[in-house]
């Protein structure tokens, strides 16, 4: 049989051999990641342009000829193919590094050489490539191709490096050619632009490699943001998005929330100093009705105060699977917002870990949460460091801890409790056998009288929770009955009813 000639784009649609479109460009997929990930290593005069020339490729018509019996590969197994350079040693990278140096006209990175040094081989992977706070200009960041293309890095650090557009670009098409980073850090770089960001976003979209993106403190404009979360509203591979620091207030939470509508990926979201207000929770609450696969979301160090409060648990307080961590830290929020609390707690069924630290929780707050936490069978970890409780709230707090037995961390570290609060705590430790954390104050004002008890009130504390620890691991089975399993009691079926009454009639 003749050669068999496929063109690009195809022309004729009657061929018998190929009835499916789809197949067509599967094929032809498949053909040019072939002879991609095959090409031969060039030096660094050509690598530039191999690229360049990739990026253009769609605009010229290719021709490529199958012989008769050849076998093609036509599937990839989902996994990266990354296989080490057997030929190379980290001396040869070096060396090849310093050349494409001189033909930019750049000096090497010494921060680079001096991690390039302490490699032994090129065979594994290696961990983190820091290039943090160094200079990267656009003819630097071309010269970094003799060394992305010969390195599978787990994290490529280059935070605080004055990087431009142009810059960003080249190691976007770097990473997108050779598919040699799984978690990017690009925080703290204002001087990137619009090009920058679609780019990126682009990157995003066609890499299934990359998990992390730290683009905290880069100033994100909102013609920006939207570029780079199409992926997101794509579903990329994303796993994990640090976006604080943005000032991501106003239309940015509402282009944040638009794309998370769509993503069934992303699972940690860390949006902490962006200046957030009421109406962006509002946004942010929506994201929770509408999105369950998200894990993680870190709000602090905003302004969302109880207003806001009220949203988020509203989404959270519809939601079957979903949130199990979220950080509201230092969001000036008030005792009323903890009634916003109060009524989510007993609906919610994943959320483990509450951050309020740095919030104006004050005793009536954990008095407004108490049956609420006494009936919730998920939280495990409570954060209540500077949040002004007194021996009252830690007195309401003992009581949890009496009866409940799924709590294992508590942390309410400078508070103003003294001995009576301290007393309380300790007793209801002794009878916790659950509780695997008790972080409480260390320096308790007292007199001097005191103190003998207030110093063996704390080595009880932390003889409990050595008890406590030591017992966990002498019981632990291979199967960990999770305390969600247990059906819930009457008094908790009648408090998630009228919880989520209360935030209906609240306004959610």
């Amino acid at each position: 049989m003749a050669d068999t000639l496929l063109t690009s784009p195809v022309e004729d649609s009657s061929d018998d051999e190929f009835h499916d479109a789809n197949e067509i460009n599967a094929l032809k997929d498949s053909i040019i990641l072939t002879t991609k990930r095959l090409s031969p290593s060039v030096g660094p005069e050509q690598t530039k342009d191999r690229r360049t020339s990739q990026s253009n490729a769609s605009e010229q018509k290719r021709r490529i000829m199958f012989k008769e019996g050849d076998n093609l590969v036509t599937e990839f197994p989902n996994k990266r193919l990354w296989e080490p350079d057997m030929t190379q040693s980290p001396d040869d990278m070096i060396r090849d590094y310093k050349d494409a140096c001189a033909v930019e006209k750049q000096r090497p990175l010494q921060k680079l050489l001096e991690q390039l040094e302490r490699m032994d081989a090129l065979t594994t992977p290696i961990d983190t490539l820091d290039l943090s706070s160094a200079r990267l200009e656009p003819r630097t960041c071309e010269t970094l191709e003799m060394i992305l293309s010969k390195l599978l890095i787990t994290s490529l650090d280059i935070q605080k490096s004055n990087i431009e557009d142009d810059g960003m670009i080249a190691i976007c098409e770097m990473i997108d050619y050779y598919e040699c980073v799984s978690r990017l850090i690009i925080a703290h770089n204002p001087k990137l632009k619009s090009r920058a960001w679609l780019s990126l976003g682009r990157t995003l979209k066609n890499a299934p490699f990359i998990e992390m993106l730290n683009a905290s403190y880069c100033g994100i404009d909102n013609q920006g943001l939207t570029l780079l979360l199409r992926s997101v509203r794509a579903n990329c591979a994303l796993h994990t998005l640090h976006l604080s620091g943005n000032n991501l207030s106003g239309k940015g939470s509402f282009i944040l929330m638009a794309a998370m509508k769509f993503n069934e990926n992303l699972q940690e979201l860390y949006i902490s100093n962006n200046n957030l207000l009421p109406e962006d929770a509002q946004n942010l609450g929506a994201i929770l009705r509408i999105n369950h696969t998200l894990k993680v979301l870190d709000i602090k160090d905003n302004n969302i105060q109880d207003s806001g409060l009220h949203y988020i648990c509203v989404g959270l307080a519809e939601q079957q699977t979903g949130l199990i961590s979220l950080n509201i830290s230092n969001n000036n929020f008030t005792p009323m917002g903890m009634e916003h609390l109060a009524a989510m707690l007993p609906c919610t069924r994943s959320l483990q870990d509450i951050n309020l630290c740095h919030n104006r929780v004050g005793d009536s707050g954990i008095l407004a949460m108490k049956l609420s936490l006494l009936v919730n069978r998920s939280l495990t970890k409570l954060l209540l460091m500077n949040t002004r409780l007194t021996c009252e709230g830690a007195i309401a707090l003992a009581e949890i801890l009496a009866e409940n037995r799924h709590l294992k961390y508590l942390d309410i570290r400078d508070n103003d409790i003294r001995i009576a609060g301290l007393m309380a705590l300790s007793r209801a430790h002794k009878i916790n056998h659950r509780l695997l954390q008790l972080d409480v104050p260390k320096n308790i004002k007292s007199d001097q009288r005191d103190r003998p008890m207030i110093s063996n009130l704390l080595s009880e504390i932390e003889s409990y929770t050595l008890r406590n620890v030591q017992e966990r691991e002498q019981v632990r089975s291979p199967v960990d009955r999770s305390a969600t399993e247990e059906p819930p009691t009457p008094e908790a079926k009648q408090l998630e009813i009228e919880g989520h009454k209360k935030l209906s009639s609240d306004g959610g």
